[in-house]
């Protein structure tokens, strides 16, 4: 979401506490700004609180809770729920992560719009009471692919949750490496051909929020995630998660000097990969299209 401007702080206030009525009435009151810099987030809004109006929350485990309308989807809420509560266990699992933070995953209801950049994955979004993970409707074609979707949520929760949301965009989409997500042998080789542009680390961060995407932009935000999971392969192929985890951690300091050293860096996520990984983003990004053209 965007940073809050005084017309837009009461919808956003509204949103990252879940009340998404009085966002929705808000943020439509307040209208897209005059360059359409908020259509997104409206969007967004608008997905949950329709969803919302139809849909029936149920608790499936201590600290899971399911968002869904029991009339639209074949799979039932039992089965959403330990596919859920399997998926992101495991990659918490692996990364070095304890279960137990708040969690509602939310089936958007079939006709929800999103941005391009978020509509076939979905987004998970940390809120005053639990982090929400938003699935597209279908997400529910088979529960193969139901935890898949959520493995790659999970995985993005847990690297913001380490990170305290503080790395770059890439890193965090390169997390859902740990989940069970493939990338089409077709999109390998189109980026091994220079079919696909093989970006640099800023303009990977720009695609990967939506910036950038050019003229087919679901194919575009596409390409971008594909690249982030196969530098996070790469990552997870040449170090163990633990090392993985310590290039998130790196970003929330727990000392005065390491906070010191966040405030007077220009790109802590560049310090981090030097830091755990020896080399910067550049080299790394290098050796990982490498590595996906053997």
């Amino acid at each position: 979401m965007l940073n809050n401007n005084r017309e837009w702080k009461v919808a956003l206030d509204a949103y990252n506490e879940d009340k998404l009525e009085a966002a929705y009435r808000s943020g439509v009151a307040d209208g897209v700004g005059s360059g359409a810099e908020y259509a997104e987030a409206l969007e967004i809004i608008d997905a949950e609180y329709r969803t919302g109006q139809k849909s029936e929350i149920t608790r499936v485990g201590e600290w899971l809770e399911v968002e869904a309308d029991p009339n639209q989807h074949s799979l039932g809420i039992d089965e959403i729920g330990r596919t859920a509560l399997t998926a992101v266990t495991s990659i918490f699992r692996t990364i070095g992560l304890q279960t137990g933070l708040p969690i509602l995953v939310t089936i958007l209801e079939s006709k929800a719009l999103l941005p391009p950049q978020l509509a076939t994955t979905g987004y998970v979004t940390m809120k005053d009471p639990y982090a929400k993970y938003c699935l597209p409707f279908d997400s529910l074609a088979s529960p193969d692919a139901l935890r898949t979707r959520i493995e790659c949520l999970a995985a993005c929760h847990a690297a913001g949750v380490l990170s305290a949301e503080s790395a770059a965009t890439w890193l965090i989409a390169a997390s859902e490496a740990l989940s069970s997500v493939g990338v089409e042998t077709m999109v390998r080789a189109r980026f091994c051909a220079g079919d696909l542009p093989w970006l640099k680390p800023h303009e990977l961060n720009l695609r990967l929020i939506g910036v950038k995407l050019g003229d087919d932009e679901e194919a575009g935000a596409g390409a971008a995630l594909a690249q982030a999971i196969l530098i996070g392969r790469y990552l997870l192929g040449i170090e163990k998660p633990a090392v993985f985890r310590k290039c998130l951690t790196y970003h929330m300091p727990t000392s005065v000097p390491q906070h010191i050293r966040l405030l007077m860096s220009n790109d802590p996520t560049r310090d981090a990969c030097k830091h755990t990984f020896g080399y910067a983003p550049e080299y790394l990004f290098e050796q990982a299209l490498a590595a996906c053209c053997k």
